[in-house]
């Protein structure tokens, strides 16, 4: 956890000096990453983003619209939540009469799923009917007011969209009797493929882009009826009148609009699957001629069973999943068990346009071949569509765990498509078997910072820049500690270099990369396996070893290179704790240019705190 470098926090309620504050949720903690949240971390309410970015204000559950969540930092506390000089969230219609107005229900305030990882909180409300003009296709503004101060503004945000909700119950849902938008009249399955056509939510004249799919139970759901044997799969079949294409972009016109799927507050949707796996994007012709477009699922949480099939993930965006948000999800435990072949992830896919945010994926278990990831943006030849993943990021997730691959993987191994304008920041990525970050096969153009990597079996990033392109990758303000734990023969390096950088750039600024004193193994910073990288540069990174208690030296040149003890504030707690402690060579030492700007640190604390900003994943001295 960060502060300033100059003030040092101070902890009190007012009973003596060491006393905490209450948190938001009204209790008081002492460990890190525990639940701590002392006042001082971050001083202003800060949204960072919201789940569902489109969808109506009134119907569903309580009449109020959807239940949506917004997560940020300093949101305030649950025992104020939507009271008068407390926390509520407000939205206005720019193009209408450009008024605030307050949501009508809040259901709660308190950790998100990644809160152990990176301190983000939580905020679930209902919108309501607010009041003005709001109109069907407006876009509105949202920010949230904690004890009368106001929150960055997320602008012309969400549009409003009218669509239908319909429930689903496992225990007293009927397909037959099913009504939508009446909750007292749930449907029993998300999809009920009979082999000729389906029934149910996704039967004839039912789901159609802009609608709502919410369990009204929360589980075990073992329930794999869909299309292909999965919990739900879109557009096999090619038509909205014989399946679920998708969804388009909301316009607010009714028919328009994403296909979103969301659970009740305080209930958290199981999945219990084998062998087909959770929510599934469409496959080859159905992708390449539109379908599979403008998902968004928040909350769902799925596990998958021994014996499933190679791609059978709780989320799987598959070929052309374009415009997908995948908020909040816990996927895992993964048990590779009886499976044969394991190659997908916890969320995988072919994004474009995409958003992957705030999920926890662990406890993902493969194969020898180690193929089975926490998170994996991949691409396809399927079905005429040359696509790979675009345009999409992966950001403040929490990936644990890992035996089966990777934390984070970037991989397309064909030069047809290439993976362009993504990025990867903010991710807490701890104890995985093969690469921390993988930014992989056709992985031209990226923004990877503010990540914190911890025990990689191999190394804390490869990179690998196909031939003939021109690169664009950017590795900077990232923490690493321990990698190498495997043991490999060529790769015993913080980062490998698989690809081809003789034009265009790969840029290794501003990181801090560091052995594990547990991990004896000889390791350099760098090694090139590659077609060439006289493009590849490095600048004022911290490099150590905390087994040798020497700095990390061979495989490129760092003219700027710190060379000392980072100082981290704890490596003997559980976990580890990687923020700077006061003295570190790391604090207000980047002083070279940057490789990109980057404004906050892992926590949400503004850069810079001191002088200069901190090199690493954290800014300032930790607590």
């Amino acid at each position: 956890m960060a502060t300033t470098n100059a003030v040092a926090k101070t902890w009190h309620n007012n009973t003596g000096v060491g006393d905490i504050l209450p948190s938001f949720d009204g209790f008081k903690y002492t460990k890190y990453r525990d639940g701590e949240k002392p006042s001082g971390f971050v001083t202003t309410p800060t949204i960072i983003d919201m789940d569902f970015n489109a969808g109506p204000l009134t119907g569903g559950p309580t009449g109020n619209g959807p239940p949506i969540t917004i997560f940020g930092y300093n949101l305030g506390l649950s025992t104020t939540l939507g009271q008068q000089g407390g926390t509520f969230v407000s939205f206005r219609d720019t193009a209408g009469d450009n008024t605030w107005y307050t949501v009508a229900a809040y259901n709660s305030l308190g950790p998100s799923l990644t809160f152990n990882a990176n301190q983000v909180e939580a905020l679930s409300f209902y919108p309501g009917s607010l009041g003005g003009s709001q109109t069907n296709g407006h876009t509105l503004d949202v920010k949230v007011t904690n004890a009368g101060v106001d929150s960055n503004i997320l602008s012309s945000f969400y549009t409003i969209q009218p669509g239908d909700f319909y429930y689903v119950n496992n225990s007293t849902g009927i397909d037959a009797t099913g009504v939508k938008n009446d909750i007292t009249k749930p449907f029993r399955y998300f999809q009920f493929w009979t082999g000729t056509t389906f029934t149910g939510v996704c039967g004839s004249g039912h789901l159609q882009p802009g609608d709502w799919i919410i369990p009204t139970t929360g589980g075990p759901w073992t329930d794999q009826t869909g299309f292909d044997g999965r919990l739900f799969r879109f557009a096999q079949t090619g038509s909205w009148a014989t399946g679920v294409g998708g969804g388009s972009a909301p316009t607010g016109v009714a028919g328009h609009g994403y296909i979103n799927f969301a659970v009740l507050p305080g209930q958290t949707f199981a999945g219990v699957f084998t062998p087909g796996g959770g929510i599934q994007g469409c496959q080859g012709t159905f992708a390449f001629n539109g379908f599979g477009k403008y998902v968004a699922i928040s909350g769902i949480s799925s596990q998958i069973q021994g014996g499933a099939g190679r791609d059978a993930a709780p989320i799987n965006g598959q070929d052309g999943a374009d415009h997908w948000r995948v908020y909040h999800c816990n996927c895992g435990p993964w048990v590779a068990g009886s499976s044969t072949v394991l190659n997908a992830a916890g969320i995988v896919g072919q994004f474009s346009n995409a958003k992957i945010k705030f999920n926890v994926c662990h406890d993902i278990q493969g194969l020898s071949d180690l193929q089975n990831h926490g998170i994996y943006m991949g691409g396809t030849t399927d079905g005429g569509l040359d696509q790979a993943t675009t345009n999409t990021e992966i950001s403040y997730n929490w990936v644990y765990n890992c035996t089966g691959g990777s934390g984070i993987q970037w991989f397309w191994a064909n030069s047809a498509a290439t993976m362009t304008g993504n990025s990867c920041h903010h991710n807490y990525v701890d104890t995985v078997q093969k690469y921390g970050i993988n930014l992989g096969d056709s992985t031209v153009s990226i923004d990877c910072y503010n990540n914190i990597i911890i025990n990689c079996g191999l190394n804390l990033f490869r990179i690998a820049p196909p031939a003939g392109q021109t690169p664009a990758v950017n590795v900077c303000m990232n923490t690493g500690y321990g990698f190498n734990r495997t043991g490999g023969v060529v790769n015993t390096a913080a980062i490998l270099q698989e690809g081809t950088v003789t034009s265009g750039f790969v840029k290794i600024r501003h990181n801090i990369i560091t052995q594990s004193a547990a991990i004896s193994a000889s390791v350099v910073r760098y090694f090139n396996n590659g077609g060439g990288d006289s493009n590849v540069t490095a600048d004022q990174n911290v490099w150590w070893n905390f087994h040798t208690g020497a700095a990390l030296t061979g495989g490129i040149t760092d003219a700027d290179a710190i060379t000392s003890d980072p100082l981290f504030t704890s490596l003997t707690s559980s976990p580890i704790n990687l923020t700077l402690s006061s003295g570190s060579p790391a604090l207000d030492a980047v002083t070279t240019t940057e490789a990109i700007s980057v404004t906050t640190d892992f926590y949400g604390v503004t850069r810079p705190q001191g002088a200069h900003k901190d090199v690493g994943a954290t800014e300032g001295i930790g607590t």
